[in-house]
């Protein structure tokens, strides 16, 4: 395996916390008179509320927790000769498939069954988490430390949100590779970019065959949903630990899994899928249109150096979530930061299941408007300092000095300049002069190493090119 796949896979299983939903949620297509729900994970209640006019109505409630308690704790069937709760009736293929057989695996009903034993071994107390999304008549709430999905009725308002449907969607996140969703993973590998060398393929193909095998033993990590609502009812719940978007449809009183897809497969993509230009294309046509800037500054043009930027500018953020997302209508798109990676989905796509639309990788995109943010910070501390001697000549040494600092603080190599110009002799007078101007010494020694390490890892990756071509 190549380390760049080692690292994807590194990210995969090193996700912080998810995305979280918000708890009041909006009916859609009510117009004025929105009709919402307000969720209290603390005491369970769940109610719905209507803007009408300038008035604030309530109208019925319910609590989930109680719904939740009695789910688990009364008999929902069997399973050979245990009694389950209703949460735990797994409903998979008896039989093993052939591919199942051929590796002397138990039916992944049976293994889900064992997973399933194995979460409920110990006790799950209820520990405040819950997610919601509202379509337009129903309510999901998702509670992930019971695996439970729960569908309320919303449309009598005065009798409040109706149970009438749930669902342990811990067996869904057991699903091998893809169900009733497109593209499959190998019809991904086939359209992969003619640049991916031989050597990566073949490190996608090993993998894409281990998720196909499954290893046997089903284990799951804790799930850290989140879900939303489509068009017509249908939804979609994401579970970055578990590597697995799945979707959802209500068609009274059936409670259907319409498509499942382990979204590890293509998280393994390197560059891009269905996405324009490439880039290859797009990293060409910058190095055209900004040639005598990058020969002035000394970079080496490859694709390499601009991601080499990315990782060098990177700011960590203890409250931004490693995933964002969007849903308008049935269309998904996810962004995994880590990895730098953008997913389209659409929920009634292809075959009328999940479909992957496509995928980008824009760490290259982002590199390059990174570059263009160093390049204009060279030309805008140049226009400060400019600024600054025209101060100087009037004697406001005072706004003189703002400006330097600002330019400074733009491109501090450009102390050099204002050092060394006479113009600048009043402002080396100030108490602050000299502990700027070696801070800015100091920042300048700092952006030339990491010049130089954008330049090698540019030239580790050429030569790393020659020797996979040999």
């Amino acid at each position: 395996m190549k380390p760049m796949f080692l690292t994807i896979l590194m990210l995969l299983t090193g996700w912080a916390a998810a995305l979280e939903n918000s708890l009041v949620m909006r009916s859609p297509g009510q117009g004025g008179s929105g009709l919402y729900a307000v969720v209290s994970p603390s005491t369970g209640n769940v109610t719905l509320y209507a803007i009408e006019g300038t008035t604030t109505t309530r109208y019925g409630s319910g609590n989930f927790l109680a719904d939740l308690a009695n789910l688990e704790g009364l008999p929902g069937g069997k399973q050979g000769e245990i009694t389950y709760s209703a949460l735990r009736i797994v409903a998979f293929p008896e039989k093993p498939s052939a591919k199942e057989k051929e590796l002397g695996l138990k039916g992944l009903r049976w293994r889900a069954i064992e997973a399933e034993d194995a979460f409920w071994a110990d006790v799950k107390p209820y520990d405040g988490v819950v997610r919601g999304a509202m379509g337009s008549q129903y309510l999901l709430l998702c509670v992930p430390i019971k695996h439970a999905l729960l569908c309320y009725d919303t449309q009598d308002r005065n009798k409040g949100p109706v149970l009438v449907s749930f669902r342990n969607y811990g067996v869904d996140l057991m699903i091998p590779q893809t169900f009733a969703s497109d593209p499959a993973p190998q019809a991904i590998l086939a359209a992969l970019p003619a640049d991916i060398k031989d050597e990566q393929k073949k490190a996608i193909e090993e993998q894409l065959m281990a998720f196909v095998e499954g290893g046997g033993a089903l284990k799951l990590e804790p799930s850290d949903p989140w879900i939303a609502s489509g068009s017509g009812d249908r939804w979609v719940l994401v579970d970055p630990p578990n590597k697995h978007i799945v979707t959802y449809e209500y068609l009274g009183k059936k409670w259907a899994v319409k498509s499942s897809r382990n979204i590890a497969v293509e998280h393994l993509i390197p560059t891009s899928f269905r996405s324009a230009p490439n880039e290859q294309e797009q990293f060409n046509e910058y190095i055209r249109s900004r040639k005598k800037q990058i020969e002035s500054v000394g970079i080496i043009p490859d694709i390499a150096y601009f991601k080499a930027l990315v990782d060098q500018k990177q700011v960590a953020s203890a409250k931004t979530s490693d995933i964002q997302a969007s849903m308008v209508g049935d269309d998904l798109v996810l962004d995994f930061i880590k990895l730098r990676k953008i997913f389209a989905y659409r929920l009634n796509g292809a075959n009328n299941g999940l479909e992957l639309l496509s995928m980008r990788d824009y760490t290259l995109d982002v590199g390059l408007a990174l570059q263009d943010v160093e390049f204009r910070a060279a030309v805008d501390a140049i226009n400060a300092w400019n600024l600054a001697k025209k101060f100087l000549a009037k004697k406001d040494d005072d706004s003189a000095w703002l400006a330097v600092k600002y330019a400074l603080s733009l491109d501090p190599s450009i102390y050099k300049v204002i050092e060394k110009d006479n113009g600048s002799k009043s402002l080396k007078k100030l108490p602050d002069w000299q502990a700027t101007l070696d801070d800015a010494i100091k920042r300048a020694q700092e952006q030339e190493k990491n010049l130089e390490e954008r330049r090698k890892a540019a030239e580790d990756e050429r030569k790393r090119k020659a020797a996979a071509n040999r």
